[in-house]
This record gives C-alpha cells, structure tokens and sequence, in this order.
C-alpha cells in the first residue's frame, strides 16, 4: 500500500493525529530512492503501528500554499514548513506535539522512533493536563502577580515581567525559573 498523498487542506487534518508525514519533491533523487522504503513502511504500520496513518506532500508542488496556510504554527514556531530544510524531510506528529526525524531512513528505524516519539508525547501531555491544577500555581505565590496598571511602573523599572495563563502548562513549566531568576537577582523586580 502507498502512502496516503496529501494536500495542503489534508495535512492539516493528518498533522492533527497519529502521523508519519513524508515531505518530499517529485525530481529528488534522494526521494525517489527512499520511497519504496517508505512505501514498505506504510504497509507495515498498518499492523506495527496501528492508528498511525503514513502520508506524504509534495513540498515542492504545495510548499507554498502550506507557508501561506501557516499549517502547523500551533506546534512549533514557524509552523511546519519552517521545519523541512530539505528533501526528503520525515516529520512525526502526535498529541499537538512534532518532531523531525533525522535518523537513518530505514522503515525499522523510523517505526521504533515513532513509537517512542508517540510515548514521549503522550507522557508531555499528560503532564500538561495535569500541570492544570490551580495547586500547581500556588506554589510559585513568592512570584507576584501584577495588575494591568502595575505593569507600566513594571516596566518603567529595573524588572522582569512574564506575560502567562494559568492554565497554560508551559507557563508552568517556566515558574521554577522565574522563581530561580528572582532569587538569584534581588535587585530586579520579578
């Protein structure tokens, strides 16, 4: 079985789920010698990696349109197309989260880096959710929160102010470090 083709509109509903996403150009060699691998691990995923779908684009042919769609800004910055520097380019998608692969371009090898790429992105997003809970923020109390008309003396000052959303998990991830930042420069107002 070959590879799902993408378009552009397709992408973004592939980059959604469980993906292995091949970008490629129809005139690189390097493509066309690595597809029928990539065709055998389409085939083979349907049963080693089952709810992963395997698709490719032609990035050549819809790059442009992907750029102008901004498909994938939500998951790393610049979205996808800022991603693929090259040809062919295999990127993994999973729980809101992407990763370029740069291993060996050998369906084995790409399988058991999806795998552990899928876990890993299942374990960010549980934290994620977890990392909700309203204790979570409590316990960074020592870091003030200020209000929008302290925010112009805030800035007028000698301080660093960090813009965040409680629910956000990666605001909260970034506490323990502004909590580090305050004890480690008294004389900046954090």
């Amino acid at each position: 079985m070959s590879p799902i083709s993408l378009k552009p509109t397709a992408l973004v509903d592939a980059i959604s789920k469980n993906s292995i996403v091949l970008f490629h150009a129809s005139w690189c060699g390097h493509c066309t010698r690595f597809m029928p691998e990539y065709e055998r691990l389409a085939e083979e995923a349907k049963t080693s990696l089952p709810g992963v779908h395997v698709t490719r684009i032609d990035f050549a042919k819809y790059g442009d349109q992907v750029r102008k769609m901004n498909v994938g800004d939500n998951l790393m910055a610049g979205g996808v197309a800022a991603h693929v520097k090259g040809y062919p380019t295999v990127a993994f998608f999973s729980e809101q989260k992407m990763s370029v692969y740069t291993g060996p371009r050998e369906r084995g090898a790409i399988a058991a880096a999806m795998k552990e790429f899928m876990a890993e992105a299942q374990t960010m997003a549980n934290e994620e959710l977890l990392s909700v809970d309203n204790a979570a923020t409590d316990a960074y109390s020592s870091v003030p929160d200020i209000t929008p008309e302290e925010l112009k003396s805030a800035v007028e000052q000698n301080s660093f102010v960090m813009a965040y959303a409680p629910w956000c998990g990666h605001c909260k991830k970034a506490m323990p470090t502004v909590e580090r930042l305050k004890d480690a420069m008294p004389h900046v107002n954090v």
